[in-house]
């Protein structure tokens, strides 16, 4: 299956985001095998993601991501704008925003979009 979404530029002008605003270089989205983890920065201790996404587009047209041939079942997806901060094998204190289950069916899309909470 696929997950794609999209997710909102005010997530990216918040203080301690180290991703750039107009272009959402350093951003994206992390992906965990199954429901409920906790969300970690990839340094070879504890969950490690199962893949991430950059995103495309920019602030004036909207930020989108897309990850394909996962397969079915649940996973854990976040975003953090602190991306370029995670530095392999090494413990970085990036920031999650908003981890939540997606349930990918096979041969399908899911649709998970990152926005502001009201």
């Amino acid at each position: 299956g696929t997950l794609s979404g999209s997710v909102d530029p005010a997530l990216l002008a918040v203080q301690g985001c180290s991703a750039d605003p107009v272009t959402g270089a350093g951003a994206a989205v992390y992906v965990f095998q199954g429901a409920g983890v906790v969300p970690d920065d990839a340094d070879g201790v504890g969950v490690e993601p199962l893949t991430t996404a950059l995103l495309t587009g920019d602030s004036t047209t909207g930020f989108s991501y897309e990850v394909g041939f996962l397969l079915a079942g649940d996973y854990t997806v976040a975003f953090s704008c602190q991306a370029t901060d995670d530095l392999p094998e090494q413990d970085d204190a990036i920031t999650f925003v908003q981890p939540t289950t997606a349930t990918i069916a096979a041969d399908a899309t899911t649709d998970l979009d990152f926005v502001v909470a009201p």
